[in-house]
């Protein structure tokens, strides 16, 4: 489990580009697909991307603790839920064509699912990260974020977008 910090699961292309699979933030638990599958071998390379601490757990202690307590299976079924619904944002920010429409697709997609509809999104802790989730250019993220705020859209703050017009993003998908 993230205590704090980052971590970047990576793969690499047969041309040695690297694929960014995906962030485990503070709090996420990892590897729980190949616990939960059986299968005892990484899909990917764990890399640090902002300094983490991380709290590893026996296997055989995880186990233990699963067929004693019946509400930390539904925890874990519950993250392991919510972390898949955040993958599939990820992966269908992707059939958007241009940036402006990845970034409207992911701040509705964020607000779904954490069931707000405030008008507060929080971003990724870096523009950099956030490019890579979007598989955009980082510049092109920061140009477009900023040309969207002039358009009124949303304020920028440093971690934050505020004052998100929710039914303006939605015309533009």
């Amino acid at each position: 489990m993230v205590v704090s910090g980052i971590l970047k699961a990576v793969s690499y292309s047969r041309d040695g580009e690297e694929l960014c699979n995906a962030y485990f933030e503070e709090e996420d638990v990892f590897p729980e697909f190949l616990y939960l599958t059986g299968n005892r071998h990484y899909t990917y390379l764990l890399y640090v991307e902002k300094r983490a601490e991380v709290l590893w757990i026996s296997i055989f202690l995880l186990e233990e603790m699963l067929s004693a307590d019946a509400g930390l299976v539904s925890a874990l079924l519950y993250y392991v839920s919510q972390r898949g619904l955040k993958n599939q944002l990820y992966l269908n920010c992707l059939n958007y064509q241009t940036v402006r429409e990845r970034i409207a697709y992911w701040i509705m997609g964020v607000r779904k699912i954490e069931a707000r509809q405030e008008q507060e999104v929080h971003m990724p802790l870096s523009q950099r990260i956030f490019a890579n989730m979007l598989h955009v250019n980082r510049s092109s993220l920061n140009q477009e974020l900023k040309q969207m705020e002039r358009d009124g859209y949303f304020r920028l703050d440093k971690e934050r977008l505020l004052h998100v017009e929710g039914e303006r993003l939605k015309e533009l998908l």
